[in-house]
């Protein structure tokens, strides 16, 4: 597995995500939106865990 952040922008606001690619080639999307709060250790965990 290989995990990054990726910088964005959305509205000229600078954004941050965080991005988890399975080892195999052609795997599915999964994509998980986080709370108000914002993203953390949990959702990070949670992106890494849909790829098990």
């Amino acid at each position: 597995m290989k995990t990054e952040t990726v910088n964005y922008q959305a509205k000229n606001i600078d954004l941050k995500g965080y991005v988890a690619f399975p080892d195999a080639d052609n795997a599915p999307l999964v994509l998980i939106a986080h709370t108000w709060a914002g993203k953390d250790e949990f959702v990070h965990q949670r992106a890494e865990d849909s790829l098990l």
